[in-house]
């Protein structure tokens, strides 16, 4: 068994493998309903036993109400039915598969008021083993804002979600998230283990599992994070959201067991900075071998983001059995205004790369136009190393044409130089996350035994590898794509500009390319492949 799945065992066993036994627990026959009459001092309800439910265990049905789990455990979804959830903010019925489970019960004809809640301290956890659209907590109509604070969370099964709000407000802190999930109806609904469409603040989480890790809402904030989700279908990121505007993200650890990093994906004024990420992603069924999963993915009309002082570790080829990998993706249209600066962008091909299917790219750029239209997005002083291509101009979705980028470097490094200087960010200050005294589920001992996991699952897929492979610091390929850009001011650390600069693909060997090599911006630009 591979190390880095041993250790996951290990994880889960240090959560979840100690849980009061059944016969522990208050077997529930329909669901608790908390009232005002339930509330206590500081309209807090405590929690007394262990519980357990067939279905969804707690609706809560006042606003401005605390759950003090204190330190016990609320199983639910033992009968394995669909759209069952363990704690639920309630406001009204949904016509939405994930609160399927309210219909069963008469209390919730009428409107409540579940809102402005807080659940804390102690366990909800799943029990079923295939019903569709398990939360631990949530509720599709619940209007927030609704605090997570020091629990553990499990879910599982077909779109399940250790918290999913449609569009409340959430903030989540010191929280494990653990979701085995591997399958959804809809990737284009964005799975994920916290999935919330309104604005969510994340901080000292960890996130196990889930197809993507978050998936918020505009004006969201994410800190702090550990992000190891497992993507399962296409498009599974550490940090997502769709058309959001004003969200940050900054100091994560994002580091997917399979997957990807951030998206911008119609977003504006997104800003990412100062996280390390790691990324590697297996074919699937949608995409085969054409998959390319970045560290960071700029797409559609995305524009006025910033992806800043990040550390990015790209892995691909059949070495691990991965597919392709880029340090950052570019598909945004022309005249985007994104800025992508003082980044690492390191891209390793573990095995034998093939241009097509399986390779590694620092940054690689489609579909933004074709020369003489509108320039696009700034990219500034980082460093481009890597072992097999270092700029990819085409691809699938098109060509290149890009605003000069200036001041990056460009350098060939091997897999076990990448892994130890990956290691070395492991290890730094910036991301021994402190936990406050209480926590019990968030703990420095969590964090160093996932450090070491990802540390062995680095080994694993690039350890060894050189920098003696067929490489490039250009590719263009894919049907005749143009492939269009220019470099000013690129310092060399030990790169050539020589007759393998550049590899063309067969299937582009008649498109236009147009290299360009400058000193300044007001330089004299020199022609390192001509246009033809």
């Amino acid at each position: 068994m591979p190390r880095r799945l041993v250790l996951a065992g290990l994880a889960f066993g240090l959560f979840f493998g100690h849980l009061p036994s059944p016969a522990r627990a208050r077997e529930l026959t329909r669901p608790l309903f908390i009232t005002e009459s339930d509330l206590g001092p500081n309209r807090t309800y405590t929690l007394q036993e262990d519980l357990s439910a067939p279905g969804t265990a707690v609706f809560i049905m006042v606003p401005d109400a605390t759950i003090e789990l204190a330190g016990h455990t609320i199983t639910f979804g033992t009968d394995d039915r669909d759209g069952t959830v363990g704690v639920y903010p309630f406001d009204s019925r949904t016509a939405f598969p994930l609160g399927a489970d309210d219909v069963n019960y008469p209390e919730t004809l009428k409107p409540a008021h579940g809102a402005r809640c807080t659940v804390q301290n102690g366990r909800v956890v799943w029990a079923g083993k295939k019903g569709k659209w398990a939360t631990a907590v949530g509720g599709a109509y619940s209007k927030g804002p609704i605090t997570v604070r020091n629990c553990s969370l499990s879910s599982g099964g077909p779109d399940g979600a250790c918290v999913h709000f449609n569009w409340a407000a959430l903030v989540i802190h010191d929280c494990y998230c653990f979701n085995t999930s591997s399958s959804t109806e809809n990737r284009h609904a964005g799975p994920a283990n916290v999935w919330c469409g309104g604005k969510t603040t994340a901080y000292r989480n960890i996130l196990i599992g889930g197809c993507s890790a978050f998936h918020v809402g505009s004006g969201s904030e994410a800190h702090e994070n550990v992000m190891r989700q497992s993507g399962f279908a296409t498009n599974g990121y550490g940090f997502g959201s769709y058309r959001g505007e004003d969200c940050q993200v900054y100091r994560n650890l994002i580091v997917p067991t399979n997957g990807r990093g951030v998206i911008f994906d119609h977003g504006r004024r997104d800003h990412v900075y100062e996280n390390f990420i790691c990324v590697h992603e297996k074919p699937n069924a949608e995409f085969g071998t054409a998959l390319n999963a970045p560290c960071v993915r700029l797409r559609y009309d995305a524009t006025e983001n910033e992806f800043l002082r990040n550390e990015c570790l790209a892995i691909g080829g059949p070495g691990g059995g991965n597919a392709a990998a880029s340090g950052a993706y570019f598909t945004c249209q022309p005249g985007t205004q994104n800025l992508v600066a003082e980044n690492e962008f390191i891209a390793i091909a573990a095995g034998d790369p093939v241009p097509n299917a399986h390779y590694a790219n620092a940054l690689t750029f489609e579909g933004q136009g074709k020369p003489g239209g509108p320039g696009t997005d700034r990219v500034e002083r980082n460093r481009l190393a890597g072992n097999n291509y270092l700029i990819r101009l085409s691809g699938y979705d098109g060509g290149c044409f890009q605003n000069p980028i200036v001041g990056n470097s460009l350098e060939w490094i091997s897999g076990r130089a990448a892994a130890e200087w990956a290691f070395q960010i492991l290890d730094s200050p910036r991301f021994q996350f402190q936990y406050p005294d209480d926590n019990r589920y968030v703990t420095a001992e969590t964090l160093q035994s996932i450090r070491t996991s990802v540390k062995a699952e680095i080994l694993e897929l690039i350890g060894q590898e050189g920098d003696d492979r067929k490489r490039a610091v250009f590719y263009t390929g894919y049907n005749g794509h143009p492939s269009s850009i220019t470099l000013l001011e690129t310092k060399l650390r030990n790169v050539k500009w020589d007759d393998r600069a550049i590899f063309v693909e067969k299937s582009n060997a008649k498109a236009p390319i147009d290299i360009r090599i400058g000193e300044s911006a007001t330089g004299e630009t020199i022609a390192l492949i001509p246009a033809r």
